[in-house]
């Protein structure tokens, strides 16, 4: 799987470990929270996007090199949240994207 696939497949599963994360600590399951919470997260995209762009342009870093690092990031945010809701349900969760 290529870093793109990667970093995409763990970020999707990085937003249901965090409205799980937000249903666990306030009992929040609401459609807007949901919306607003994607919103940020497309916001950071775009943030993320841009300084990236950026750098690259100025020869700090390559495309590839980027790409790696956010997908090792995004698995690295999964399992963390794997952590938090395994030992929040006493069991093993696995979370994946599509």
């Amino acid at each position: 799987m290529d870093n793109t696939r990667r970093y995409k497949v763990a970020m999707q599963a990085v937003q249901a470990g965090v409205a799980l994360r937000l249903e666990i600590l306030f009992g929040v399951k609401d459609d807007k929270l949901v919306k607003d919470l994607r919103v940020g997260i497309e916001s950071n995209f775009v943030d993320a996007r841009g300084l990236a762009t950026l750098l690259m342009e100025k020869g700090i870093f390559t495309l590839a090199e980027y790409e790696k690092a956010m997908a090792d990031a995004a698995e690295q945010e999964k399992a963390d949240l794997e952590a938090y809701l395994s030992k929040h349900y006493g069991k093993r969760v696995t979370l994946v994207g599509y």
